[in-house]
C-alpha cells in the first residue's frame, strides 16, 4: 500500500531521500535503526530528524546524484506558508488561477520543444515556464495549507468566505 504523503511535508522529503539513497545508508548515517528512519517518513508518526540529521540527509541524498535539498525545501515552504493568518477564498481563487494560466503555459511551451524544429530558445522557454509553475504551485499550496490548518467547509463565511 502506497502512503500518500504531502508534497513539501518533512514525511514527503525523507521518503524522496530514502529512495535515493536508501534506508539502510541512511539509517548508517546516524547509528540508528532502518524503522526509525520509516517513522520518519510516514504521516502518522510523531518522529522527525532532527536538523544536524536533516542536513546530513539533504547533503547524502545531494552526494547520491539527487536534485535539490528535500529538507530544506520542506522548511522553506512551510516557512512560508506560516506567513498569513487567515485563510481567503478569495487568495485561493486568485491564486489558483494564476497557477493555471502558468500551467497553461508551461503545456503550450513544452509542446512547441516537441517539435522536430525546436530551437534552443524554445526549450530555455519551456525551462522558465517550469520554473513559475512551480512557484504558482508553491503559492497555492502554501494557501491550501492555511486551509487545513483553520478548516473550510460549512463555516467558510467564518474564515473570511465568499460562500
Amino acid at each position: 500500500m502506497t502512503i500518500e504523503r504531502v508534497p513539501y511535508s518533512f514525511e514527503h522529503s525523507i521518503k524522496r531521500i530514502t529512495d535515493v539513497i536508501g534506508v539502510g545508508r541512511a539509517a548508517a548515517l546516524f547509528g540508528i535503526s532502518g524503522r526509525l528512519v520509516y517513522s520518519w517518513s510516514h504521516p502518522a508518526e510523531p518522529f522527525l530528524p532532527r536538523i544536524d540529521q536533516a542536513l546530513a540527509l539533504d547533503q547524502a541524498y545531494r552526494d547520491a546524484g539527487g536534485e535539490g535539498l528535500p529538507m530544506l525545501e520542506a522548511m522553506s515552504v512551510q516557512l512560508n506558508a506560516d506567513r498569513v493568518d487567515d485563510p481567503c477564498y478569495a487568495e485561493l481563487s486568485r491564486t489558483l488561477a494564476e497557477f493555471n494560466i502558468e500551467a497553461g503555459q508551461l503545456t503550450a511551451a513544452t509542446l512547441a520543444v516537441l517539435q522536430a524544429n525546436a530551437s534552443p530558445r524554445e526549450i530555455h522557454r519551456a525551462l522558465v515556464e517550469v520554473q513559475q509553475t512551480r512557484t504558482k504551485a508553491d503559492a497555492l499550496w502554501c494557501w491550501l495549507k492555511r486551509f487545513s490548518r483553520r478548516g473550510a467547509g460549512s463555516r467558510a463565511k467564518k474564515t473570511g468566505g465568499i460562500l
